[in-house]
């Protein structure tokens, strides 16, 4: 299990007290913001990740996932994870690909 690393700033405020099974997260500022590490967001999610992601982005509102390297259809992927896609409303078309947003 990981735990929550916090960083020396985050010393003088209240911590989250939350644990995650699958990954782990260093808080960027004491109030939002974390980065993700253990998940390789081009493979498909295990309920359990998903259920860790979502916490930790009900937690800290921004989540950074860094070293990621995803193709159009595994972002695509990812992102329906939590939900449907659109296209997006500026550029409904678009030559080489669709926008989406969530």
């Amino acid at each position: 299990m990981f735990n929550v690393r916090k960083t020396n700033v985050d010393a003088q405020f209240e911590e989250i007290n939350q644990s995650y099974e699958t990954l782990e997260v260093e808080t960027l500022t004491p109030h939002i913001g974390a980065k993700v590490r253990g998940v390789d967001l081009a493979q498909p999610l295990t309920n359990e990740q998903a259920r860790d992601v979502h916490q930790a982005w009900i937690d800290w509102k921004v989540l950074v996932f860094p070293d990621q390297h995803l193709n159009r259809d595994q972002h695509k992927a990812f992102a329906r994870r939590w939900g449907k896609l659109h296209v997006h409303p500026m550029q409904p078309t678009m030559a080489v690909m669709k926008k989406y947003w969530l």
